[in-house]
């Protein structure tokens, strides 16, 4: 939660661009206007795994993205 938070918030905070709020656990898990970003257990088809792996405004480093890509296939749990 809080790496998102901190590289992610700017956009994705209160003003939650494209309806996605990473500010929250339970945010987040709402996903975005799209629908989900997060599929628990299944990174490979989370959304948030397949724009962080492209390129995007703001990407996290090779190692933020294997700590996200870990943290989705166990499970995304909130702590």
């Amino acid at each position: 939660g809080s790496l998102l938070s901190t590289k992610c918030g700017a956009c994705h905070g209160a003003a939650a661009t494209a309806g996605l709020n990473v500010s929250t656990y339970a945010d987040l898990m709402k996903g975005s206007k799209d629908g989900a970003v997060v599929i628990s257990g299944d990174s490979a088809n989370s959304m948030i795994v397949k724009v962080q792996s492209e390129k995007h405004f703001a990407n996290l480093s090779d190692e933020e993205l294997q700590l996200l890509i870990q943290w989705v296939d166990a499970g995304a749990p909130e702590k």
